[in-house]
C-alpha cells in the first residue's frame, strides 16, 4: 500500500472522530439545558408547593377568626372566592400527565409573581401522547418559556400568555402557545428554528431547536405565526 492512499485513510478516520466529538458536544450542551430546565422547574414546584402551605394556614386561620367573632357572612364570602381559586388550580388534574401539572402549576405561579395573566385551556387530556413524560415537558416548557420571557421584557402594561391543548380531527395533538406582545418575520421562520439561532443577544437559542428535534421522533412538527393584533403563536403538532 502506497503513502498516499494511507494517508488518506488517516485523514478520514481523523475526519470522522471530529464529527463525532461535535456530535457529542452538541448532545452534551442539549443535555445541560434540558437538565437546567428541569431544576428550574423543580425549584419552581418546591416555591410553590412552600407557598400554598403558607396560605392555606392563613386562610384556616381568617376563616376560624370570622367564625369565632359570628362573621358568617364574612366567612360565607371568603370560602366562595376561596373555592373560586381552588377550582381554577385543580382544573389542571384533568391531564393525565402529573409532570405537566406541575411544571403547568409552576408556571402558573410564576405568572403571578412576574405580573402576567396566564390562561391555561385544556381540551385534550393526553392520554394518547406518544412523547414521554419529560419530553412533554421540555417541549411544552421551552416554549412556554419564550413566551414568558417576551412579555416580561415587553413594555406595554398588558401582558398575557395563553395555553391551549388540543386535538384536531382525533389524530393530532396540538399544543399551542400565544404571547400578545412580539412579532417575528416570517422571513426569518428557517432560521429561528435552527440550532444556535436566537433574536436575543448572549442567547445559545437551542430551546426551540430541541423542541424541533423531539418532535421529529415521532412525526410531528412546530410552526408559529406572528401578527401586530395577536402577537406570536407556537403551534406544536404531535401525532397520536
Amino acid at each position: 500500500m502506497t503513502a498516499l492512499p494511507i494517508l488518506t485513510i488517516i485523514l478520514m478516520v481523523s475526519m470522522l472522530l471530529f464529527i463525532f466529538k461535535v456530535i457529542k458536544r452538541e448532545q452534551e450542551i442539549v443535555m445541560r439545558n434540558s437538565e437546567q430546565l428541569y431544576l428550574t422547574n423543580l425549584e419552581q414546584l418546591l416555591h410553590s408547593i412552600r407557598g400554598q402551605r403558607h396560605d392555606h394556614m392563613n386562610h384556616i386561620h381568617v376563616i376560624s377568626n370570622l367564625i369565632s367573632t359570628e362573621g358568617y357572612k364574612e366567612a360565607s364570602s371568603y370560602l366562595k372566592d376561596l373555592r373560586t381559586d381552588i377550582d381554577m388550580n385543580y382544573s389542571l388534574l384533568v391531564l393525565d400527565q402529573p409532570s405537566l401539572i406541575a411544571l403547568l402549576q409552576t408556571k402558573r405561579e410564576y405568572a403571578l409573581i412576574s405580573g402576567v395573566e396566564l390562561d391555561i385551556i385544556i381540551k385534550n387530556p393526553l392520554t394518547n401522547t406518544p412523547l414521554k413524560s419529560y419530553e412533554l415537558v421540555q417541549v411544552i416548557g421551552n416554549i412556554i418559556d419564550n413566551a414568558f420571557e417576551e412579555e416580561i421584557n415587553s413594555k406595554k402594561r398588558e401582558k398575557k400568555v395563553t395555553i391551549t391543548i388540543d386535538s384536531l380531527y382525533n389524530s393530532t395533538i396540538v399544543i399551542s402557545v400565544n404571547n400578545i406582545n412580539s412579532l417575528i418575520d416570517q422571513s426569518l421562520k428557517k432560521n429561528i428554528l435552527a440550532e444556535g439561532y436566537s433574536l436575543k443577544e448572549n442567547h445559545q437559542g437551542i430551546g426551540l431547536y430541541t423542541v424541533v428535534n423531539i418532535l421529529k421522533k415521532y412525526n410531528g412538527f412546530l410552526e408559529f405565526e406572528s401578527d401586530k393584533k395577536s402577537g406570536t403563536t407556537f403551534f406544536a403538532f404531535i401525532p397520536n
